[in-house]
């Protein structure tokens, strides 16, 4: 379960990867957690079964992870994404059809996953579904296969990192300090400290047959401040070279349970107020849902948010 506060950065940094909405679709699935059971039980009840039978006979290579080769077959894999998009579609995690489910006169190939990702430039399916929640599905669906107390208690196992298409991602290696990565590194959590890559300073010491203390100490911290400066310069330049983007200001916890709660439970904005013991005003909670939906899906977050229903409810 999440441990946030309830308002919070999402990132721990001023700047993010380009396309990383990782954080934000993590506290997505922990509000789905929190407020839609339901909709882990049904991962678990309907998808997991399923699962089970596509790989019981597939044992990873030692010092491998399952998810390193998240199933026996490639043919397997894509059939299996199908599923889990038809499922997530029942509950409103994404719309219309799969790249996957159009016509195609040929077998389906992981690097024609790719490929098609990437054809669909924006899409929900890009920034949200084949990037993150499929691998958070698939975590999640190994760790229960692996743990029965985990599956009891529906925990989520979720990714730290999306999978990386695009510009930008060949900086994951230095983020890592390897080079490359396998599926299982996106669920190993990001490094709190950068070690490797430090500052250092050089100044003229201090001579006591020269100078006084006070005179040579306001000296040194004067240079180390200008110093330090410089460097914090040259290395937000290089983000900004690498189009890094700003990484949002705080955010409410309350903004993602109420996408939950709008999106996948399909309360109104006004059901959703009344049912809040803070009571917020309708239109503060339509602002957080929408402010939620484009942090977990990016651009095109309102093709995928669902449309609110006109009018006050009755009784609802």
């Amino acid at each position: 379960m999440s441990s946030r506060k309830k308002t919070a950065p999402l990132f721990p940094g001023k700047y993010s990867l380009p396309g990383d909405r990782t954080p934000a679709q993590r506290e997505f699935f922990f509000a789905i957690q929190r407020k839609a059971p339901e909709v882990l039980e049904s991962l678990r009840d309907k998808i997991l079964p399923s699962f089970k039978i596509s790989t019981h006979d597939y044992r990873p290579q030692k010092g491998r992870s399952s998810l390193d080769n998240p199933a026996p077959r490639k043919k397997g894999l894509a059939d299996f994404y199908l599923v889990v998009w038809a499922w997530a579609k029942e509950h409103h995690l994404v719309t219309g059809n799969s790249v996957l489910s159009e016509p195609r006169s040929r077998k389906v190939s992981d690097r024609d996953i790719e490929s098609q990702s990437k054809l669909s430039n924006e899409s929900p399916e890009k920034t949200f579904f084949f990037s993150w929640a499929w691998l958070a599905i698939l975590g999640t669906l190994y760790a229960w296969s692996d743990d029965p107390e985990k599956c009891r208690k529906l925990e989520l196992e979720l990714p730290h990192w999306p999978y990386p298409i695009g510009e930008g991602w060949g900086l994951m290696s230095v983020l890592k300090g390897t080079e490359g990565f396998t599926i299982n590194d996106l669920f190993v959590p990001p490094f709190k400290t950068i070690e490797h890559l430090p500052f250092r300073f050089q100044c003229p010491g201090w001579n006591p047959l020269q100078e006084k203390r006070d005179e040579a100490r306001q000296r040194i911290l004067k240079q180390l401040e200008c110093d330090l400066d410089l460097r914090m310069d040259q290395a937000e330049n290089l983000v900004k070279l690498f189009d890094f983007t700003v990484a949002p200001a705080k955010v409410s916890t309350d903004h993602f349970d109420w996408l939950v709660q709008f999106q996948i439970q399909e309360k109104t904005f006004y059901r959703i107020s009344k049912d809040d013991p803070a009571e917020p005003d309708p239109q503060t909670v339509s602002d957080g849902v929408k402010s939620a939906a484009y942090l977990v899906i990016g651009p095109a977050w309102e093709t995928w948010l669902r449309q609110p229903r006109p009018g006050r409810p009755k009784g609802s």
